[in-house]
């Protein structure tokens, strides 16, 4: 994270090696060609101008949660790892919600899959899969 308003002092910092994680599997799925009805960019606008939740996002929840998360992949914890991320997807489509006008960023093939998911990591008691959606 930054220190300018604007954010173009902020970069992404690698923290571990490619080969770190061998058996973390990564799987992109395009569940729609069509384009989004809000862009990225002006969404983003909304939000930061409209949403409450999104202060309270970034003061609060994210500082502490990218630690959480550095350790996980650190630690190659799978567990926490796929907790942190499921719950960062579900906290960010919320603030779409919060931003008026409201985003709707997913259509039914992504709920389809989170709940998939969140059958396969109960069934397993405890979490292997994840998921972020946008």
């Amino acid at each position: 994270m930054g220190k300018n308003d604007d954010g173009s002092d902020s970069m992404a910092v690698q923290l571990v090696d490619e080969s770190h994680w061998d058996d973390l599997v990564i799987i992109i799925a395009v569940v729609s060609s069509k384009q989004k009805e809000t862009s990225s960019t002006s969404g983003m606008r909304d939000t930061i101008e409209t949403s409450p939740l999104l202060q309270y996002r970034a003061q609060t929840v994210v500082p502490s949660r990218i630690l959480k998360m550095e350790e996980a992949i650190k630690n190659c914890d799978s567990e926490s790892f796929a907790r942190l991320t499921c719950a960062d997807s579900n906290q960010f489509h919320v603030v779409c919600l919060d931003t008026s006008p409201p985003m709707f960023y997913m259509n039914d093939t992504p709920h389809r899959i989170i709940s998939l998911v969140e059958k396969w990591n109960h069934s397993e008691e405890t979490p292997h899969g994840t998921y972020s959606s946008v």
